[in-house]
């Protein structure tokens, strides 16, 4: 944690603020190491850092956030009090992004009216930093890493094993994105920190739909998008499968993708820009008729869609320590979506690739019965002389 913090203080230094107000729990355990989802707030200046609690997180605080000033409070509503007390002595403070405009108010009112923290007249405010904390934690180091590597190790596995098992006619995608979070808790994730997706046919080209009561059915395309978390550092990782039979026009689509994917981690590397990553990816889908309609990727850590974008206009020059994803994706309304995603560390030279699950396009057989599975065999896709698996998971 202290690293964490000699940085931040650092960035602060340059922005001439200083204070700095975060107020997202995510960040908040990032910078102390207090987890939890209620309010609290965390003041980090260069001489102290400061953790803000109602009184009933008082013990969980202490024992969490060890080298951290805990001030507690009666009553939720005393933090912005509390904080308000600790704002008095400083010129200039900063705050992420994700304070909400109620607490942005209160702050901001009442510095006013009790006048050490005129909104005009000099220099002192409370000043909006973009993402600094996003920023601070783009760059992860090895234990960091391997973190990340140990929620998609179990990601994968609970695919694998868990899962995979249960894909069969008539199946709904709550069930299996209900087996997704389960499996995940039992093998050492953190609780719930992601709506895990689970989408067939059609709703599959939803590139972030709900699931539902769907059930599944011989045809259709089987699109997961799971995460897990482990000490507050996540995975992101999205396969696809076909129940039966694949068509010509479903292996087709797949091949495509995942040659985009499979090129844009070969060109992965320190000093490329992330929008000419998005581009190498893009290129290769609209050559094939199709578009993507997102970003390519986007920074992945302490959360989700995180710095850096990944994305077309992105002018981020990768380097060693980041995370990201990689997960081209055609999306057909009435038809389905497939997407592949893997999860990649920028390294000295390169990169390397997280994840281990094969992304051959993998076909779950159904047999006469519609209720076990076929023997494993090793086919060939007719399109482009592919190859395609059929597996069977049981």
């Amino acid at each position: 944690m202290r690293e964490r913090i000699l940085r931040l203080r650092a960035e602060l230094l340059k922005m001439d603020c200083d204070a700095f107000l975060v107020t997202n729990p995510v960040k908040v355990r990032y910078l102390t190491g207090f987890n939890s989802n209620e309010s609290s707030f965390c003041l980090v200046t260069q001489q102290g850092l400061y953790l803000v609690v109602h009184k009933i997180y008082g013990e969980q605080a202490t024992l969490e956030a060890g080298d951290t000033e805990i001030l507690t409070v009666d009553r939720p509503q005393d933090e912005i009090s509390k904080i308000r007390e600790l704002f008095k002595p400083y010129r200039k403070v900063c705050f992420e992004n994700d304070l909400s405009y109620i607490e942005y108010r209160l702050l901001r009112e009442r510095r006013a009216k009790e006048d050490f923290f005129p909104v005009t007249g000099d220099s002192r405010g409370l000043l909006m930093k973009i993402g600094l904390v996003d920023i601070i934690s783009a760059v992860k180091d090895d234990g960091e890493i391997q973190k990340i590597q140990k929620a998609v190790e179990i990601t994968e596995k609970v695919l694998k094993d868990h899962v995979l098992p249960k894909v069969r006619p008539g199946v709904t995608e709550k069930n299996l994105a209900a087996e997704v979070s389960y499996w995940g808790s039992k093998l050492g994730a953190e609780g719930v920190v992601f709506d895990n997706t689970v989408l067939f046919g059609k709703r599959s080209s939803m590139p972030h739909g709900e699931v539902s009561n769907n059930r599944l059915q011989e045809g259709d395309i089987v699109q997961f998008d799971l995460s897990h978390s482990v000490d507050g550092l996540l995975s992101d990782v999205s396969r696809v499968f076909i129940l039966g039979e694949p068509t010509e026009k479903q292996s087709k689509i797949y091949n495509l993708v995942l040659t985009a994917q499979e090129a844009a981690i070969k060109a992965a590397r320190p000093g490329i820009k992330c929008k000419d990553l998005d581009k190498i990816a893009r290129d290769i889908i609209k050559n094939g008729g199709y578009d993507i309609p997102h970003a390519l990727g986007h920074g992945l850590g302490i959360s989700m869609d995180t710095f850096p974008g990944v994305g077309s206009e992105d002018e981020t020059e990768l380097m060693p320590g980041h995370v990201i994803t990689i997960e081209p994706g055609i999306y057909i309304p009435g038809w389905g979506g497939i997407r592949i995603e893997d999860v990649i560390v920028i390294t000295e030279d390169g990169c390397r690739n997280l994840n281990k699950f094969p992304k051959d396009l993998t076909v779950i057989p159904i047999s006469e019965k519609n209720k076990t599975y076929d023997k494993k065999d090793e086919t060939y896709n007719p399109v482009k002389g592919r190859p395609f698996t059929v597996r069977a998971f049981d």
